[in-house]
């Protein structure tokens, strides 16, 4: 159901890190946020979240049915949807046993999945005034909160990205790769799914937002937004 109705936030112009600081400054983003911020949400058996449409309504995202690779949810998709936030779990027994009778474990990975791109560039591909700065994604976890926007052009949208064969893909990624969780999804971005319109921020508990990026030899690159 719906909640949390009022006025959007003002899109100021779109520059990224205004939109983002206009977003968590919003009291009835920031209210229902702390509904779903919460460690126990994160230790849970099954991710929740919402969207948000334009005008300023707030629908809990419904589940979807869990697969050995992800216990996600639905997006809907729609002109009217402004962006999503989502919870990503931590680590947990799935009732099941190995061979030897010892318990399996699901590690969900606490970044950004290929379908959450893919989601955000579905609403991207909807705006047909070029209008995408108030677009986003937002990711809660016990290893930080993150936010992705599209800063691309129409010609960067890229779909397709929410399929069995793209979790697989990646969370091979995730498991053979070196580095923090940040550096490998910037680089699946780039290398795997060859996208360049997709930025990355992290929202820190002190209210302040970072932009992430990758160097030319593919280190992280944090920049503080104003």
């Amino acid at each position: 159901g719906g909640s949390g109705q009022g006025l959007p936030y003002p899109n100021q112009n779109t520059d990224p890190c205004a939109t983002i600081k206009a977003q968590n400054e919003s009291t009835n983003y920031k209210i229902k946020l702390n509904e779903y911020n919460k460690a126990s949400n994160f230790s849970e058996k099954k991710e929740k979240g919402f969207y948000e449409t334009k005008d300023g309504w707030f629908y809990s995202l419904e589940q979807s049915q869990s697969t050995s690779s992800s216990d996600g949810l639905k997006f809907p998709i729609s002109n009217d949807i402004k962006g999503y936030t989502h919870i990503h779990l931590n680590d947990y027994e799935d009732g099941t046993t190995d061979e030897n009778g010892a318990p399996r474990e699901r590690q969900p990975i606490r970044m950004f999945s290929p379908a959450d791109v893919n989601a955000l560039m579905e609403l991207a591909k909807l705006q047909s005034n070029g209008n995408y700065g108030d677009l986003y994604g937002v990711m809660l976890s016990s290893s930080g909160n993150y936010t992705i926007k599209f800063t691309g052009t129409a010609t960067d949208i890229k779909t397709g990205f929410d399929t069995q064969e793209w979790r697989n893909s990646y969370r091979d990624f995730i498991k053979n790769e070196s580095g923090s969780l940040e550096k490998k999804f910037l680089r699946f971005l780039s290398e795997k799914m060859g996208i360049n319109g997709i930025s990355l921020f992290k929202n820190n508990s002190d209210g302040k937002t970072q932009k992430k990026s990758l160097s030319s030899n593919n280190n992280v690159q944090t920049t503080d937004c104003p």
